[in-house]
């Protein structure tokens, strides 16, 4: 193959120089002949060299072949002997790996254990916090809700209490029906004069509807108002008189008092008067008093 190419190229550079006077046929016809040149050339030179190398490889391995069998028996031995210092080595490393790996899984066992019981230690002295915040807690909700259910009970049949709602209720009836009927009024009376502007363009409609809307008005704004000046009221009078009672009734009782005094006062001046006046007429006539 290499003469063939050696050949072919040598063939057609020769070919180039009688190109001119072949027309370019010298360079296609000087490669083939030097291909084939090459081909016959290289095939026989390669024939003889690789019979002459082929032999002497073969003849020197023959000979040595001894020195090649004993080479080739040190080089297994050799391996041999190295594969069984790795693996010697691998079954030591193996074994202390082994060994570290026990040492780890203990010493992990360990500290998992002593974790564990501090964790549950820990557990344990927060669940009885818990319960002892739980309990004091819930027994001070509870001192709490008796607490106010005696405040609400007390509040409840206090008379002052009842006296005073008793006087608020009264007052907000009564002051919000009143403010009720006033503002229902006065609602109506603004409303109606109030649609009188635009009874021109309503032909009179918006009077009544007008004073109907007052009315309304009024009526609610009259309630709440009234209802809540008597709710005031009516709570702060009937507080105001539960409370001072006692210095009312020691002050009518006064009163009574001085106007019994002042008639039995009047009565004897009275008929004091007309005893008088009998006597001086008694004398001035000259008889006696029967």
């Amino acid at each position: 193959a290499t003469g063939l190419l050696l050949g072919g190229a040598a063939g057609a550079a020769i070919g180039v120089v009688p190109a001119i006077f072949t027309f370019g046929l010298s360079i296609p016809v000087g490669v083939a002949v030097g291909a084939g040149s090459g081909l016959v050339l290289g095939g026989a030179m390669g024939t003889t060299m690789g019979a002459a190398a082929g032999g002497a490889t073969g003849y020197g391995a023959y000979t040595k072949r001894a020195e090649i069998a004993s080479f080739i028996d040190k080089i297994k031995a050799k391996a041999t002997e190295t594969f069984g210092k790795g693996k010697a080595a691998a079954a030591d490393a193996k074994a202390k790996a082994a060994v570290k790996l026990d040492a780890a899984k203990s010493k992990a066992v360990d500290s998992f254990t002593l974790v564990k019981e501090h964790v549950v230690a820990h557990v344990t002295v927060a669940k009885g916090k818990a319960a002892a915040v739980f309990g004091s807690a819930k027994d001070q909700a509870a001192q709490a809700a008796q607490a106010t259910k005696v405040k609400s009970l007390e509040i409840m049949t206090d008379r002052t209490v009842q006296v005073t709602a008793a006087s608020a209720s009264g007052g907000a009836a009564a002051l919000g029906a009143g403010g009720a009927a006033a503002g229902f009024a006065t609602g109506g009376a603004i409303g109606a004069a109030v649609g009188v502007v635009p009874a021109l363009f309503t032909f009179g409609l918006s009077i009544p509807v007008f004073a109907a809307v007052g009315s309304g008005c009024g009526l609610a704004a009259g309630a709440v108002v009234g209802g809540a000046t008597g709710l005031v009221g009516g709570g702060a009078t009937g507080y105001g008189v539960y409370t001072k009672r006692e210095a009312i009734g020691t002050s009518l009782d006064k009163t009574f008092a001085k106007v019994d005094g002042a008639a039995k006062y009047m009565k004897e001046t009275a008929s004091h008067s007309a005893d008088y006046v009998r006597n001086r007429l008694v004398g001035a006539t000259g008889g006696t008093t029967d």
